[in-house]
Formats: C-alpha cells, sequence, structure tokens
C-alpha cells in the first residue's frame, strides 16, 4: 500500500521531510478522504493522525519549514471543507492554526509560505465578516 511504502521511507531516513509529508497527506487526504470515510468525525480523526505524524517528525527533520507549510495546509484543507465545524473552536480555529504553521514556514524562508499566509489572513477575515 501507499501508505505502507510511505512508512518505509520515513523509517530508512527519518530526517526527510518529503517522506513525512507523503505520509501524513496520504493518511489526511487519500485514507481520510469522503470516499473512504463517509462521516465527519472520522475525517477529523485522520487529519488528527497526519498531524501527529508531523509531529513525531520534527525533533529530526531536517527541513522544518517543509513540515510546517505541509501542516499549514492540511489544517487549511480541513477548515476550507464542510468537516471544520467538528475541530474544536471550529474553521476559526483551524485557520489560526494553519496560520501559525504558514507563518513559521515564512519565517524559515520557504518560498510558498508567504502567499499561503496572505491567503489564510484572508481567509479568516472573511469567516470574521459572517
Amino acid at each position: 500500500s501507499a501508505d505502507g511504502a510511505f512508512e518505509r521511507a520515513t523509517r530508512h531516513d527519518p530526517g526527510s521531510a518529503e517522506g513525512w509529508n507523503q505520509r501524513a497527506a496520504n493518511r489526511v487526504l487519500r485514507l481520510g478522504g469522503p470516499e473512504l470515510v463517509p462521516d465527519a468525525a472520522g475525517r477529523r480523526a485522520a487529519l488528527e493522525a497526519g498531524l501527529k505524524l508531523l509531529q513525531q517528525a520534527r525533533p529530526g527533520v531536517r527541513r522544518q519549514d517543509l513540515i510546517d507549510f505541509q501542516r499549514g495546509a492540511l489544517l487549511a484543507v480541513f477548515a476550507e471543507s464542510g468537516d471544520g465545524a467538528t475541530w474544536p473552536g471550529g474553521q476559526a480555529a483551524l485557520l489560526l492554526q494553519a496560520l501559525a504553521a504558514f507563518e513559521a514556514a515564512a519565517e524559515a524562508g520557504f518560498p510558498l509560505a508567504p502567499p499561503a499566509v496572505d491567503e489564510t489572513r484572508a481567509a479568516l477575515e472573511v469567516l470574521s465578516d459572517r
């Protein structure tokens, strides 16, 4: 399975952010997607599992900026899905956590992070205007 292949990759090179990112994205977006997990609680559990994987990567990963960006992306995708309300604090809390992750990636110099920071701030503004 893809999940098994990504797990083997992270065991082979635990310092590779790419392997951890692929593993977390697979867990959240594919294995935890609506086509395989019909209920919102299950999809939230998949997001939590993916975020836990990224947290496990933190101590030894070489490119923390990639881990931070992936964390922000997964949180933002979940916030924009219909499942954001299942998260403690709802969609706004997810977006605030995504913003913090994108800001950390931007501080580390990841080039895709500044636009993500801007987009997440804009989404928070729209949400606060509702």
